[in-house]
């Protein structure tokens, strides 16, 4: 048999042809075609096996129900085998239909984006995927798929329709904070008891090793569907919960509710009954901390809060000494007690009510400083992104294990506000590098990085700074190539990017409270904040634009 191609719309953005036979075809505006997205049809009578894989994609955008529109499509003892979760792909474009032979077709589509079978989101350099496809008939005659690969293809459009994002809550080893782990899952009427199994599996790869706590006894399993009623959720577990202590309870029972979302409260039950709940026990984890609202900078010579009038107002018992120091760049740490200011001598740590600056770091090249939110200052040069250390309040050095950034050099580096994960900005013999790898404490100090993930980022651009905007988004500032402009690209961690616009002549960039907060520094000293869909002048103009942890 010759080889067929027919280029078509997936589903989602528009309907497939029910009738014909499979011939050359050019592209269909997708405009055109009869929007089947949440109500697709099944298999008609007659439909050729292009018209059977095609309807089989299309139906796809219809979850409900175990995605049993989609299982109409395939022969009766594939129909059960077919695992929707698997995968998802999200396609850019159109795909193509491909005849392989009188019982074969493959589906080529260009893949973007995809989810795995755990939720998780990954964004990738677009690639050619070619999925096969077998046909039986049945005992009418009719066209079904006898094989086909698991998981489900999506355009962006309908992606975006049919999933949305849940973060799965797991405490920092504290346990005050609550850390978010970003996954995808379709709004079905199963999305609560879906979330609660991967909630009870534990965190991703970047929170594993003991970056984060969860409460659930090993082997934890849920013995029925999640019931919410009244905002009540009833989460019936199996009987390894009955070992947890009381404290540990109240522990799973906020990592649930929070997880789940939109609910007051949550029922833990074990074979039909209620496990009570105990008066007082650990006090709740936060979760998403903020900053102060007003950026913090340096001005002539007073160090302090922005002004809503341009100017700055002195930071009682820090403005004396991060002035004296010539700081450069400065990170207030989290109980605003203490900052760590980087000068051409070092790093130094600036304590309120003391009166001699402590020097922490004399290595030459230091980039700013990072600080966690238990009181620890980290420095790293430029020179070498893997000569990260940290340093306690007594001033005391813990070299922290980092291989993973041996042969870069650090462009900029932070520590997420919950004290789990790091940040780092770095050029690579490849390019520049945004890596997120999480913090590994041995009894609360900080030994070494855990698992590396890579965010995406222009090889052509040059990599400026970056920060954390929000518990789970990072802001990055770069200059793409042949442009003069600077250009800031948001980064959901286990989600999407976005860019959020230009700007001339950008140097820095400061996280704020999510991305209406975040505010850049121009090479003029002048400070640009969000607005619409581009960046405004403040009208203030300092010479440093400080990290609040």
């Amino acid at each position: 048999m010759g080889m067929v191609v027919v280029v078509l719309a997936l589903a989602g953005c528009g309907g497939v042809p029910s009738s014909g036979s499979v011939v050359p075809g050019s592209i269909i505006d997708e405009e055109d075609l009869i929007d089947v997205a949440f109500d697709p049809q099944g298999p008609q009578a007659g439909d050729s096996q292009s018209e059977i894989m095609l309807g089989f994609i299309a139906a796809a955008t219809n979850p409900q129900s175990d995605y049993d529109v989609a299982r109409s499509f395939l022969a009766d003892d594939f129909r059960e085998e077919w695992d929707p979760d698997a995968i998802t792909q999200i396609r850019t474009g159109v795909g193509q239909a491909r005849a392989e032979s009188d019982t074969a077709f493959s589906y080529l589509l260009t893949s973007s984006a995809h989810v795995d079978d755990r939720g998780q989101y990954t964004e990738e350099p677009p690639a050619t995927q070619v999925l096969p496809f077998t046909f039986v008939q049945d005992e009418n005659d009719q066209w079904r798929i006898a094989s086909a690969p698991d998981g489900i293809v999506l355009s962006r459009e309908s992606f975006n329709d049919i999933f949305a994002p849940h973060p799965l809550y797991f405490y920092d080893p504290t346990n005050s904070y609550l850390v978010p782990d970003l996954r995808w899952f379709p709004e079905t009427t199963r999305l609560a008891t879906t979330v609660v199994r991967e909630l009870l599996k534990g965190p991703s790869g970047l929170l594993q090793q003991g970056v984060t706590n969860s409460y659930f006894p090993a082997g934890t399993k849920l013995d029925s569907s999640v019931v919410v009623e009244a905002g009540v959720a009833t989460v019936a577990l199996s009987e390894d919960v009955l070992t947890a202590t009381p404290e540990q309870l109240q522990l799973m029972r906020q990592q649930l509710r929070d997880t789940i979302g939109d609910v007051s409260s949550v029922v833990i039950t074990v074979g039909g009954v209620t496990l009570e709940e105990q008066d007082g026990g650990p006090t709740p984890a936060t979760s998403n901390l903020t900053v102060e609202s007003q950026p913090l900078a340096l001005q002539g010579d007073v160090f302090g809060y922005l002004r809503t009038n341009g100017s700055v107002g002195a930071f009682a018992g820090l403005s004396t000494d991060v002035v004296g120091l010539g700081a450069t760049d400065v990170t207030l740490l989290r109980d605003k007690s203490a900052a760590a200011v980087v000068t051409p001598s070092g790093v130094w740590l600036v304590s309120a009510g003391s009166a001699v600056p402590l020097l922490l770091d004399s290595r030459p090249g230091l980039i700013a400083p990072a600080a966690d939110n238990s009181g620890f200052v980290w420095t790293v040069p430029a020179s070498d992104a893997s000569a990260i250390i940290a340093y306690d309040a007594a001033g005391e050095a813990h070299t922290i294990g980092v291989p993973q950034f041996a042969g870069m050099q650090a462009v900029s580096f932070a520590i997420s506000r919950d004290g789990t994960r790091v940040l780092m900005l770095a050029t690579t013999p490849l390019g520049p590098g945004l890596f997120v790898a999480g913090i590994v404490r041995t009894e609360g100090v900080p030994t070494q990085l855990g698992s590396l993930i890579a965010l995406p980022i222009e090889q052509s651009s040059a990599a400026l700074d970056a920060t954390w905007a929000d518990d789970n988004t990072i802001a990055a500032l770069r200059i793409l190539a042949d442009d003069d402009q600077s250009s800031i690209v948001a980064y959901q961690l286990g989600g999407t990017s976005e860019s959020l616009g230009r700007l001339a002549d950008g140097v820095s960039i400061v996280g704020g409270n999510g991305a209406d907060g975040l505010r850049v520094l121009t090479a003029d000293g002048d400070i640009f904040q969000p607005r619409g869909n581009g960046w405004a002048d403040t009208g203030a103009t300092v010479t440093v634009l400080a990290t609040q942890q």
